[in-house]
């Protein structure tokens, strides 16, 4: 019992290295974003808020209309 208590520990922390050597590859090639990517990142970004917020209100008022109807 005591073998397949260990195997099962060296397959956690193989793991947990594997995660974190995944973590370090990502950073090691990331960079930090130019201004013009910045922007347009934060445009789309508004613009995805303003579409969903607005699907959610147009839902809303059209539940509001139908409860209020009956």
């Amino acid at each position: 019992m005591k073998a397949r208590g260990k195997k099962e520990e060296q397959r956690r922390t193989s793991k947990a290295r594997e995660y974190w050597e995944s973590i370090i590859r990502v950073f090691r090639y990331s960079r930090k974003p130019s201004t013009d990517e910045y922007s347009m990142f934060l445009k789309v970004v508004g613009l995805a808020l303003l579409i969903v917020g607005g699907i959610a209100f147009v839902i809303h008022l059209i539940a509001t209309l139908i409860s209020g109807a009956f």
